[in-house]
């Protein structure tokens, strides 16, 4: 059975040329049907710094050890 190249890379035939037994073509196909790709998860957004109203990094203050001011919540 003749596969094309760009089906044969989707099927992970990569070690036959273009023709392909039908029967290994159908349990690539069935293999392939019951794989389903995860959701990729989308990353934490980075935290951001506080600033002052000059427009400066804010300091953490140490008096407060529960809480960070350094950082936006």
């Amino acid at each position: 059975m003749y596969v094309s190249s760009p089906d044969r890379c989707r099927l992970g035939l990569y070690a036959y040329g273009s023709d392909v037994p039908e029967d290994v073509v159908a349990a690539a196909e069935a293999a392939l049907a019951g794989v389903v790709d995860p959701a990729p998860e989308e990353p934490a957004p980075a935290p951001r710094r506080a600033r002052t109203k000059k427009g400066q990094y804010q300091a953490d203050d140490p008096l407060t050890p529960d809480a960070n001011e350094a950082y936006e919540e």
